[in-house]
């Protein structure tokens, strides 16, 4: 973009780099958690960079929440078929 306009995928490291201190506060196993939402947020940046929103943190959370009902539906259905074969 602009020289005075980053583009999403800067402002979504910057919104980033801005949780760090709370990152530093977690324990290290939910560090690790913290790491994966990140990550869930920049696998869906291509979504979040169409999207005309003020708050960068709207579409990084949304991002997130996305990919963990992904592997919830997944989960889900693991579940179902494994009390299904449980049965017969």
């Amino acid at each position: 973009m602009g020289k005075t306009i980053p583009s999403y995928r800067t402002a979504l490291e910057m919104e980033i780099g801005r949780w760090k201190i709370y990152r530093e506060g977690l324990k290290p196993p939910y560090q690790q958690h913290f790491d994966n939402i990140m990550l869930y947020a920049r696998m869906h940046s291509d979504a979040g960079s169409l999207s005309a929103r003020m708050f960068i943190s709207e579409s990084l959370f949304l991002s997130a929440l996305i990919e963990q009902q992904k592997i919830l539906e997944k989960l889900e259905t693991d579940l179902y078929r494994i009390q299904r074969r449980m049965k017969k």
